[in-house]
């Protein structure tokens, strides 16, 4: 009777632990979102292929684009990528950030500073939906990106 029992429990921890791995993989977003859209440009989030699962954003302007990966935000909770055109005539910043940050400031070298809302980000359904944030902006000029953080 005892093997039975041990049999069963063994069965039940079995069933238990693929319901825990496939409700992890099942949060898992390969597919490239947008979370963020504005005149002439996007940003789109996924998550990446790391064991650990690393969050990944893109920004994009028609082709040129700017891609980023990360299993962490950075120290301040705000991980971004940027790029600017060949012409220098504008510059596209992208990112996420932890979720308790409503506003980020990117300042350029020519001195302009600009603040943007972050948003939920509604398409994103992977491992981090819930706690992060997305922001991208255009900054229009020849300055490039010198700094971007959390805007209390």
């Amino acid at each position: 009777m005892t093997r039975r029992w041990l049999g069963l429990l063994v069965a039940a921890a079995l069933v238990a632990a693929l319901v825990v791995v496939a409700t992890s993989v099942a949060r898992t977003q390969r597919q490239h979102v947008v979370v963020v859209r504005g005149k002439g440009f996007k940003l789109l989030a996924w998550d990446g292929t790391s064991p650990k699962g690393s969050l990944c954003i893109q920004a994009k302007a028609g082709k040129p684009n700017s891609s980023v990966c990360g299993q962490k935000l950075g120290p301040q909770g705000v991980m971004f990528t940027s790029f600017s055109n060949k012409k220098q005539t504008y510059t596209i910043v992208g990112g996420a950030v932890k979720k308790s940050i409503k506003k980020v400031q990117a300042s350029f070298s020519d001195g302009t500073k600009t603040i943007v809302k972050t948003k939920k980000g509604a398409a994103y359904r992977g491992k981090r939906k819930g706690k992060v944030r997305f922001f991208a902006l255009k900054h229009k000029g020849p300055g490039q990106l010198r700094l971007v953080f959390a805007k209390p």
